[in-house]
């Protein structure tokens, strides 16, 4: 009953926003109607943003691969990446490692559907990202990843600055996993200043 409850409530914004490539109902829109389209369909996508991190929240893994319902995962995250969801971060930077292919040659923003989402969302998901990567059980993988999305976001320049600034925040375990990040990504920097030299 939950998964129904989810695809009802889930699918039936994305398939008014798919179907409408033109205004159909001007009236919609008008003197007359417009606060109330806009107070239904906000409502509509509010609901809809809740079952999504509900839904992500709930997500298993085992290792790098889901148990569970692959496909709503899938478009769970894209969703949240559409609008937006500040609220969504937490569950996206949670469920970073989930796979949408199971070959690294399309790229981390293919790869891993909630890095993409994390860069639509932008400038709100550079804590969630920096709180993350600090926790004991985060993998290379990740720290990799999460920090391509930081870098998107924030451009090259900035991710350094904002580790070292993440860094005096932290204890003395999350402090040593930053310091390797830092280092680590000052290397990056190097090897970009030494790409941009070449050409």
């Amino acid at each position: 009953m939950k998964k129904i409850f989810f695809f009802a409530l889930f699918a039936m914004p994305l398939l008014g926003f798919a179907q409408a490539k033109e205004p159909t109902d001007k009236k919609l829109w008008n003197e007359q109607n417009a606060e109330a389209t806009y107070s239904e369909m906000a409502e509509r996508i509010q609901k809809a943003e809740a079952s999504a991190i509900e839904l992500l929240n709930d997500a298993k893994f085992d290792s790098d691969y889901l148990i569970g319902p692959v496909k709503q995962t899938l478009y769970a995250i894209k969703y949240l990446g559409v609008i937006r969801s500040q609220n969504g971060v937490p569950v996206l930077c949670k469920q970073l490692m989930f796979k949408q292919f199971f070959n690294s040659i399309v790229g981390d923003r293919l790869l891993y559907p909630a890095s993409a989402a994390l860069v639509n969302i932008g400038t709100p998901a550079i804590d969630g990202l920096l709180a993350e990567i600090t926790q004991t059980g985060t993998s290379v993988e990740y720290r990799r990843v999460a920090l391509g999305v930081l870098e998107e976001i924030s451009g090259a320049e900035k991710v350094l600055p904002l580790l070292k600034e993440s860094r005096a925040k932290q204890n003395e375990d999350g402090g040593k996993r930053l310091d390797v990040l830092i280092s680590e990504f000052e290397q990056h920097l190097k090897k970009i200043e030494e790409n941009d030299g070449g050409k």
